[in-house]
């Protein structure tokens, strides 16, 4: 019950900050993406060099 009362909280909050500041949102949104497009470029060079020096 608490679970999904936290969650609609969370959506509630979400909606709301989309709706007062889109611009901000946006840039939030944005900016996360350009971290975990880094991240996962990292972790796969990473692998790429592991694997390589395997064989």
């Amino acid at each position: 019950m608490l679970k999904t009362i936290l969650w609609w909280l969370l959506v509630a909050f979400l909606i709301f900050f989309i709706v007062s500041a889109p611009g901000e949102a946006a840039r939030i949104v944005r900016a996360t993406g350009e971290n975990a497009g880094d991240w996962f470029t990292t972790a796969a060079n990473a692998f790429t060099t592991f694997f390589s020096r395997l064989v």
